[in-house]
């Protein structure tokens, strides 16, 4: 079974929605979403967050075992397939307050992790030319997909 697979199936184990999820793990529902179609993958110190969440191990979410059983839990939660909504509160209310930053960057890859470090490493003006030809290359993406989407469309009928 895939990543996402598993998370999702984790996650309706628990009767929870991917908002509530997101909310009590700190990253948006859309990052929740992202790894439970395959798009996106959570990184490490995520992944240790989720498997602690649900107390299984790592190597189950990743589906190198079958075996849902983790023997070094450390975090509150009770075994219960249920979660009150007081308990998921208070473990809202528990929780850091995350900048926007720190959620971007949990959703992020590190190939785009580095694209951002490089890029701030850029002076004003050469930020503005990266920025005009990422605007560029997206317009011929686009223009690329209409012509692919277009020329499919002709050979179809």
């Amino acid at each position: 079974m895939e990543l996402g697979n598993i998370l999702a199936q984790l996650r309706k184990q628990k009767k929870l929605s991917q908002r509530n999820f997101a909310e009590v793990i700190g990253v948006s529902n859309g990052a929740v979403a992202m790894w439970e179609t395959n798009k996106r993958q959570p990184d490490l110190e995520m992944l240790k967050k989720i498997a602690t969440f649900y107390d299984v191990s790592s190597d189950y979410i990743l589906g190198i075992t079958q075996s849902d059983y983790n023997t070094q839990s450390n975090y509150p939660l009770e075994k219960s397939e249920n979660l009150s909504a007081d308990y998921l509160i208070d473990i809202l209310e528990q929780k850091k307050n995350f900048s926007e930053d720190d959620l971007l960057l949990q959703t992020i890859t590190n190939r785009e992790r580095n694209l951002i470090e490089t890029f701030r490493q850029l002076n004003n003006d050469n930020q503005d030319i990266i920025v005009g030809e990422f605007k560029k290359l997206l317009k011929e993406q686009r223009n690329e997909e209409t012509f692919s989407t277009e020329n499919s469309l002709k050979i179809a009928k």
